[in-house]
């Protein structure tokens, strides 16, 4: 992610970024990108409306959605989130 855009996504309010410098080198011609980040969303929030969202079940509890309806009070005002019932870490 770009200093910019990270930028604006802490200027909107999102607190819940780790990021971790990166340099992003170019094998062509050796121009160097070095104002870069990459970015982990932290937190899983369950808060899919199945019943309101068009979906497959890959397997129980996972699910690949095609229209995604979320439970606003679930998501408890966060900007920026991983969604749980769409995560394959919830397998692990």
């Amino acid at each position: 992610m770009s200093q910019k855009c990270l930028d604006l996504f802490e200027g909107a309010g999102v607190d819940n970024l780790q990021t971790f410098p990166a340099i992003i080198k170019s094998e062509t011609d050796g121009t160097v990108w070095d104002n870069y980040f990459a970015v982990n969303v932290l937190g899983l929030i369950s808060c899919a409306d199945l019943s309101k969202s068009t979906y497959t079940e890959i397997m129980p509890g996972s699910y690949r959605f095609r229209e995604l309806a979320i439970y606003p009070e679930k998501a408890k005002g966060a900007l920026l989130f991983r969604l749980q019932e769409d995560s394959p870490s919830r397998f692990v």
